[in-house]
């Protein structure tokens, strides 16, 4: 009897171990595999994919060049993921009042076969087993999925210690699933591209190399996600894939099964998918037709940003604070990732007023500090020159916001009595521009 384990890109995702069965009658590849698997103790089990048939063909089928791919799965269970989580930082409105966050669904569970965001996953390649140029194009489409999650590849030669191994063995094409890769005690081959050479078209490598690198990633298949809702004619799939010797069981447990909803976290099904194979015509009640995938799906590029989340990086944020007293305007700049990452940078430097003038005598702004301090070395002095203070994150007291103060009646020095309390918006990295552009009314 055999496992396997899958988690579908479109919010398809594990939220605990599922295993399934699956039997597979005959294996165009099966030499190949023997081969290789005689050094194992106890060998991946390999699960044959739905076919990749050109498009083109209508009612008559020729299995004469059929690629199948063949995943693998060592039913390891490499234990939770621990992944990094990102807060979300909110919008600041004009008025420099925080603007009413939006609270999100939790869109995946987290599951054991994916990576944790920011992982760096080795990648080596079989010597000897092909070109360089076959070479390049699996590293330049495996990049692909760099660009959508928050992940990265190193290509290394160091075949012992690479998390992903590649061979280049005539056949299939198959990968391991996700951190299945880090059980791997007598080095075997974890991925392989059974048909590439230099005469590959570039549409096949962009194909194949994004299908099972998204694999290596820890997505299964989108046409057996709990969302799918596929009518298949259930007697013409039977009859198609008897065509290459599989029985109705394995049609049932490869093409037809699904994902229990209560064992998933998901909800949209989506055809256009790299992880979704072509199926010709005639084999569904209504006539649903499959388009040939070839590259990420606008949902594969969404859902894996959320499921492997890059850091927020939210664009400069302007507007301008009235502190209540004599018509001030500070107009505030809040830019983003400019400065190492547990530090705040402020400055305060002089505007020019309604009238034209430049805005001199003397204001003060001030930053909290743990233990009840402030720091209050941002200043504007009578001579207009900007001056700046960097603090770190990890001092400032959040429960108290940034105190104003300004020379009034006589020039005495008078707390204004306004503070702005945004630090949920002023995350570690970014710098903090205040202009006092207004001090008094007209």
């Amino acid at each position: 009897m055999k496992k396997f384990i899958f988690f579908p890109l479109s919010l398809l995702l594990l939220s605990t171990a599922i295993s399934g069965q699956v039997r597979i009658k005959k294996d165009n590849n099966r030499d190949i595999q023997k081969k290789e698997t005689k050094k194992t103790v106890q060998p991946p089990v390999m699960i044959e994919e739905p076919l990749l048939i050109s498009p083109t063909l209508k009612k008559t089928y020729d299995f004469s060049n059929v690629k199948i791919c063949i995943d693998k799965s060592n039913n390891y269970d490499p234990g939770p993921r621990l992944s990094k989580a990102y807060p979300e930082i909110p919008k600041l409105n004009s008025n420099g009042q925080l603007e009413p966050q939006v609270i999100r669904q939790k869109l995946t569970a987290e599951t054991n076969k994916m990576w944790p965001t920011e992982s760096v996953i080795t990648v080596a390649f079989a010597p000897n087993q092909t070109t360089n140029f076959v070479v390049n194009k699996v590293k330049q489409y495996a990049r692909e999925w760099e660009k959508v999650a928050n992940v990265s590849f190193s290509f290394i030669t160091d075949w012992k210690n690479a998390h992903v191994k590649v061979s280049f063995i005539k056949g299939g094409s198959w990968s391991w699933m996700g951190r299945e890769v880090l059980n791997n005690p007598q080095g075997q081959t974890t991925m392989n591209f059974g048909w590439f050479d230099d005469n590959t078209p570039d549409i096949e490598f962009r194909r194949v190399v994004i299908h099972e690198f998204g694999h290596a990633l820890g997505f299964i298949h989108e046409h057996q996600a709990a969302g799918a809702r596929i009518n298949w004619d259930v007697e013409k799939v039977y009859a198609y894939f008897a065509q290459i010797n599989w029985s109705r069981d394995d049609v049932n447990r490869n093409i037809f099964a699904k994902y229990s909803q209560t064992s998933t976290n998901g909800s949209s099904y989506d055809k256009t998918s790299i992880m979704h194979y072509f199926f010709p015509e005639g084999l569904t009640i209504d006539n649903n037709s499959f388009s040939f995938n070839t590259d990420l799906s606008s949902l594969d590029k969404l859902y894996a940003k959320e499921i492997y989340p890059f850091p927020p990086r939210p664009t400069t944020q302007t507007g301008v604070l009235s502190t209540g007293d004599d018509c001030d305007a500070i107009k505030f700049i809040v830019e983003y990732n400019v400065i190492p990452g547990n530090f705040i940078e402020f400055s305060l430097e002089p505007g020019v007023d309604n009238s034209g003038k430049v805005v001199t005598w003397w204001k003060q702004i001030g930053i909290p500090l743990l233990g009840g301090a402030e720091n209050r070395d941002m200043q504007l002095l009578a001579d207009g020159k900007t001056t700046k203070v960097t603090i770190s994150r990890n001092i400032i007291d959040e429960t108290r916001g940034m105190s104003f103060a300004k020379a009034k009646f006589l020039g005495v020095h008078t707390g204004l009595g306004f503070t702005w309390k945004v630090w949920e918006a002023l995350p570690g990295g970014c710098r903090v521009r205040f202009i006092w552009q207004n001090d008094h009314c007209y």
